[in-house]
């Protein structure tokens, strides 16, 4: 019994210390991505105004929404070690909510995506009925959607102490019931799974093959470099899901069946220590498209390079250089990359009452 008790306390310690690491190592990057994206998608006239593009902009804020509101509290809650049970209860009512909320409105907006780019490469005109504003209409109605969708969630999930342990483990207050069934056999398999999966990989592969006969056609080159680059970035983030999502799926349909079949200590731990690493395999899904799209295409490395290096970074110096400035009519060169540069600058000149030919040289 002695030894029973002593490798369940090594497994919870463990298992404390890879959410730790393996958690803060997949917020902080997959954070940094999601951020990236986001800028990326922000700063370019191409892509504010695709439709595909704003999908995978929406995705972006989901996934540190995600980040945000399921890893970053359990990595605080294994920091400083809380037993308390009342916040035990609410971290996993705010992980399971808050993973059905922002996942299903990430995997959905990437359905959207590949619907968009599916109608937009199509070459029969009448399917071209997408636009920007119907898109930003279906999220809307997704949105609330998946927050509808997350109450009962919040409602039915529980943490639920494990059988001969001191450990919880986050489920459905009912195992056996209705909605522990609907969970296991219905929303993981299908809404989690297997229907995105579906959705992404047939679209996907339509719209490759679109996109190749319209290299065929007499279309404009830069929507032609637009739509490849689109589909191969939706084709890598399809392929990212089977590979994180679907094994985590497997493993938490399969520990549910085990855990209905026995009550052995040593068994329900190593579950335990299993699922917690294909939990963080599915947190990878949330954090690695930054990283996939920048591998992927090389036309997003180029624009991640214009972003960061022609437009903010010129910015952040033209801004820098317009502090240096001091009423005695001190001389220095700015070169503005815009004309709403120009409009900022002569407003601080107006206001400084400086005289903006003795102090700016345009090239």
């Amino acid at each position: 019994m002695s030894s029973t008790d002593d490798f369940v306390t090594e497994m919870n310690l463990v298992i404390r210390y890879f959410n730790i690491s393996a958690g803060s190592l997949v917020f902080i990057v997959g954070l940094f991505g999601n951020i990236m994206n986001t800028i990326i998608f922000l700063s370019l006239k191409t892509f504010r105004k695709n439709p595909c593009a704003f999908c995978l902009l929406v995705m972006s804020i989901a996934d540190s929404s995600l980040l945000l509101s399921s890893v970053l509290p359990n990595i605080l809650l294994n920091i400083i070690k809380d037993h308390s049970d009342a916040n035990k209860r609410l971290t996993c009512k705010i992980q399971t909510a808050s993973a059905q909320i922002f996942g299903l409105m990430s995997h959905t907006t990437m359905c959207f995506g590949a619907i968009d780019q599916f109608t937009s490469t199509s070459l029969n005109e009448p399917r071209r009925r997408f636009n920007l504003k119907s898109i930003q209409c279906l999220i809307i109605i997704a949105i609330v959607i998946s927050i509808l969708y997350g109450i009962p969630f919040f409602i039915y999930y529980d943490a639920i102490p494990l059988s001969g342990t001191n450990v919880t483990v986050c489920l459905p207050k009912n195992s056996g019931g209705l909605f522990s069934k609907y969970v296991v056999y219905v929303d993981l398999p299908i809404f989690g799974g297997f229907l995105p999966v579906t959705i992404m990989s047939i679209l996907g592969l339509l719209t490759f093959r679109n996109v190749r006969r319209m290299a065929r056609k007499h279309i404009p080159i830069s929507r032609l470099h637009l739509d490849q680059q689109l589909t191969g970035m939706i084709l890598m983030k399809d392929l990212n899901f089977c590979v994180t999502v679907v094994p985590f799926l497997v493993v938490y349909i399969v520990r549910h069946i085990v855990s209905l079949h026995t009550n052995d200590t040593i068994i329900r731990t190593q579950f335990q220590l299993v699922n917690r690493v294909f939990v963080m395999l599915f947190y990878v899904n949330y954090a690695d498209n930054f990283y996939i799209f920048v591998a992927s295409s090389g036309r997003f490395r180029r624009q991640l390079k214009y972003v960061l290096i022609n437009i903010h970074f010129k910015l952040w110096r033209a801004k820098r250089n317009m502090n240096r400035i001091h009423p005695a009519a001190e001389r220095f060169e700015l070169s503005l990359t815009s004309y709403f540069e120009l409009i900022k600058l002569m407003v601080y000149c107006s206001f400084n009452k400086i005289d903006i030919q003795q102090i700016l040289s345009v090239k």
